[in-house]
C-alpha cells in the first residue's frame, strides 16, 4: 500500500494536494500520513463545495509552485499520466490535436481552453465531486 501511496502515477498526489492547501499552517512531515477526523472532514467539504474552475486552479496550483502563474508542459504530460494511468491511448490521441507552447511552459487560461476543449483531460480529478 505504501509504495502504492507514494507512485506519482495515482491520484495520490492530487489527494495530498487537497489536504495540504486545506490546511495551510498545519504543515506536517512528509513522513506522517496519519489524518485526523477534523482535517480529512474540512478538505472533503472544501473539495465538495468547489466548482470546476476552482478544482482547474486546483488541480494547476499543484505544479505553478511560486504562483507565477503558469507550469512547464513536462508538468503537465505528469498530470495527465496521474490522471489517465489505464487509459493512455485516448490522452495521447488527444494529445496529438493540440500543440504544447513553444516556450515550454502554458499559463492558467491555456490549461482552461485545453479542459474546456477536452473535458476528458482532467475529468477523474472532477469525478469524485
Amino acid at each position: 500500500y505504501c509504495r502504492f501511496v507514494c507512485q506519482p502515477t495515482t491520484l495520490c498526489p492530487f489527494i495530498r494536494h487537497i489536504f495540504a492547501v486545506s490546511s495551510p499552517g498545519e504543515s506536517k512531515s512528509p513522513k506522517d500520513d496519519k489524518l485526523d477526523f477534523g482535517s480529512t472532514l474540512k478538505a472533503t467539504s472544501m473539495f465538495c463545495m468547489f466548482s470546476s474552475d476552482e478544482i482547474l486552479q486546483l488541480i494547476f496550483s499543484m505544479y505553478d509552485f511560486n504562483g507565477y502563474g503558469r507550469i512547464k508542459n513536462d508538468d503537465f504530460l505528469l498530470l495527465l499520466t496521474m490522471f489517465h494511468t489505464r487509459h493512455r491511448g485516448p490522452v495521447t490521441r488527444a494529445l496529438r490535436e493540440f500543440d504544447l507552447p513553444e516556450q515550454g511552459c502554458m499559463t492558467y487560461g491555456t490549461f482552461r481552453t485545453l479542459h474546456h476543449n477536452f473535458p476528458h483531460l482532467f475529468y477523474p480529478a472532477l469525478k469524485p465531486q
